[in-house]
């Protein structure tokens, strides 16, 4: 079950990646091209941010799903021990 819900979650910070990790820089340009040619209003503008933002903390917050899935899978195959022990080399 560790290991199905790691793939899982996985999968999904993957999908995410590829579709929203890039897009920073493109769309907050165009979010102020817009502000400044006052095609959008401050109040929009802000809107917009939040939404923007709100889904890059919601993929930073799948990203923490990962690793947490990652350590209790370590956890369910009893690997936790060894993991810890690549550490001190």
């Amino acid at each position: 079950a560790a290991r199905s819900r790691y793939k899982l979650t996985t999968n999904a910070w993957r999908v995410w990646e590829s579709t929203m990790k890039n897009q920073y820089p493109e769309n907050i340009k165009l979010l102020e091209q817009l502000r400044i040619t006052q095609k959008l209003s401050t109040d929009q503008y802000l809107g917009q941010l939040d939404i923007y933002y709100s889904g890059q903390i919601a993929g930073l917050e799948l990203l923490g799903g990962v690793w947490h899935d990652w350590f209790n899978w370590l956890v369910a195959k009893g690997s936790v021990i060894k993991w810890l022990h690549t550490l001190e080399k």
